[in-house]
């Protein structure tokens, strides 16, 4: 494998493992979630695109997880984690009115 191909790979593992512990992570948000939060954590995530660019922080055997991309795979988590909890908490469901 060359390089390039090892940092895709590397970033979609990174994304994928972070983005799981901040998914679960979202549980630990009160309800209900402000609008603010949500304002929060989506400038979060347009931020950390430009944070910490280039700033490795391990590297083994040839798979690199740089800064940036376990804050915003955090952060997207955590962003995904609250939409599903929003949308599937049932007291909107028109479905589940008796």
């Amino acid at each position: 494998m060359d390089q390039a191909t090892k940092d895709i790979f590397s970033g979609v593992v990174t994304y994928a493992f972070v983005g799981t512990i901040g998914f679960f992570q979202a549980k630990r948000f009160k309800r209900p979630v402000k609008a603010l939060t949500w304002i929060v954590l989506i400038c979060c995530v347009l931020v950390f695109q430009y944070v910490l660019v280039g700033t490795r922080l391990f590297s083994i055997f040839g798979f690199n997880a740089y800064a940036n991309w376990i804050l915003q795979g955090f952060v997207l988590g955590v962003l995904l984690g609250l939409l599903v909890r929003e949308m599937f908490s049932g007291k909107d469901d028109p479905s589940s009115a008796a």
